[in-house]
């Protein structure tokens, strides 16, 4: 009866352990494929904006959608310590067309391809893209290759989130034929880590470098989000 009892014992152990482990795994299963996120006029982000290099918080700043139509997606990124304004605008598939602040514009040609819509872990993409700004000469081409690296739990201010990591990276050449302009070429890498239920990333690392050293590094980082009903 012991033996048996025992036996039983075990059985029942094994069962929780199973049941435990299929939770734990449900948990953690993810989607296949994660659609173009919907959003909606009023949806907002908050941002730490990083100096990556020291680690070191610049600004803060909070980004609204403000209109919506069958081309694009508007937004209006506001610095909480200064006020100044930046607006950004996405094509459908949230991808960045231009990006404006105090009447200085910068402009992707077509746009800078950080996603691909559905995305799903080993999907790639690749795409040519001319950057040009509206008060000058200068230009910078970079043929950029964009893959969706696997699933990651990431830590920000505003939580863990388990997201999606996408890297992008490419060669890229520049010109400005201003004084003190010239021609350079380097690399440029971002790395972004998308959350579905966000509608956002979370998180993002961009910097370039030439042939030398590191230029530009810097990093964003949510601190809070709300969405529009």
């Amino acid at each position: 009866m012991m033996c048996l009892a025992n036996q039983r014992w075990h059985l029942l152990c094994i069962a929780c352990c199973l049941l435990l482990a299929s939770s734990v795994f449900a948990e953690d299963a993810q989607p296949s494929k994660v659609e173009l996120p919907a959003v909606k006029i009023g949806d907002s982000w908050t941002y730490d904006n990083v100096d990556a290099w020291k680690n070191v918080k610049e600004f803060t700043s909070v980004t609204v959608v403000t209109a919506l139509t069958d081309a694009d997606i508007r937004t209006e990124a506001k610095r909480t310590d200064n006020g100044e304004i930046t607006t950004t605008v996405l094509g459908r598939d949230f991808n960045r067309l231009s990006r404006e602040t105090g009447g200085r514009k910068g402009i992707w040609d077509p746009y800078y391809p950080i996603y691909s819509f559905p995305l799903e872990v080993g999907k790639s993409w690749e795409k040519e893209v001319t950057y040009t700004r509206n008060y000058d000469s200068f230009k910078v081409v970079m043929k950029a290759k964009g893959q969706v690296v696997g699933w990651e739990k990431v830590s920000v201010p505003a939580g863990t989130f388990n997201a999606l990591k996408i890297e992008v990276s490419g060669p890229f050449n520049g010109f400005n034929p201003a004084p003190g302009g010239g021609r350079w070429s380097g690399q440029q890498f971002l790395t972004v880590w998308y959350v579905p239920e966000v509608r956002n990333s979370v998180k993002a690392i961009y910097e370039d470098r030439n042939e030398y050293r590191s230029v530009t590094k810097v990093s964003v980082e949510l601190v809070e989000y709300k969405l529009a009903q």
